[in-house]
C-alpha cells in the first residue's frame, strides 16, 4: 500500500495520507423512526414568538412530517416553555402518542367557530389553511383560542383518526 506524502511532511519515513476519514454513517440496524428522529434533530423547527403549542405542531408536521414521537413537543418546550416539563407526559395521558395526534385531529381540535361547513355534506370541516395562531403568553405550553380539547381518552386512543395520516406510524404498522 502506498501513500502520498503530504506537503510539509518529513521524508524520513513520515508518510501521511491525504484523504479525510469517511463521514460517520448510521449502522444498518437503526430503524426508520430513529433515522427520522436524527434527521429532525438536525433541522428542528423553531417556535415563532407568541405561537401556541398546537399551531406550532400543525405547522411543523406539515413542513417536516411526524417523527412518530413527541420530539416536536419537546422542541417547543425547550424553545418557548422551558418550565413546562410535564407537557409531553400530559399529552400522552390524553391519548397522543406522536405530534400529529395532538392537533388538528387528535387531543386538540379546531374550535367549532373556526371550522367551515361543507355544503355538500353539511359537516363542519377544518379549513385549509388553518387560521393564524391567536397567540399565547411567554412560557405557555397551552393551545391558543383556536383550539379546544377533545373529550378524555385512554393512551393511544387519539391514534384512531391520526394514525392514518401519520407516515411514521403507518410505516411502523406495515412492518
Amino acid at each position: 500500500m502506498s501513500a502520498r506524502l503530504s506537503v510539509g511532511a518529513r521524508t524520513k519515513g513520515a508518510m501521511a495520507p491525504t484523504t479525510r476519514p469517511p463521514e460517520p454513517t448510521l449502522p444498518p440496524m437503526v430503524d426508520r423512526r430513529e433515522r427520522a428522529r436524527i434527521a429532525l434533530s438536525s433541522q428542528t423547527p423553531e417556535p415563532i414568538e407568541g405561537e401556541c403549542l398546537a399551531c406550532f405542531l400543525v405547522r411543523s408536521v406539515e413542513a417536516y412530517g411526524c417523527g412518530g414521537d413527541l420530539a416536536l413537543v419537546e422542541a417547543f418546550r425547550r424553545g418557548r416553555a422551558p418550565a413546562a416539563v410535564g407537557v409531553a407526559d400530559r399529552l400522552v395521558r390524553l391519548g397522543a402518542d406522536c405530534a400529529c395526534q395532538v392537533a388538528p385531529a387528535g387531543v386538540w381540535v379546531l374550535a367549532r367557530e373556526h371550522r367551515v361547513r361543507d355544503l355538500r355534506t353539511d359537516r363542519l370541516e377544518v379549513p385549509s389553511p388553518i387560521p393564524a395562531c391567536h397567540g399565547v403568553g411567554p412560557g405557555s405550553a397551552r393551545p391558543c383560542a383556536l383550539w379546544e380539547r377533545r373529550g378524555r381518552r385512554q393512551p393511544g386512543a387519539a391514534a384512531s383518526q391520526a394514525r392514518s395520516t401519520c407516515g411514521a406510524n403507518a410505516s411502523a404498522i406495515a412492518e
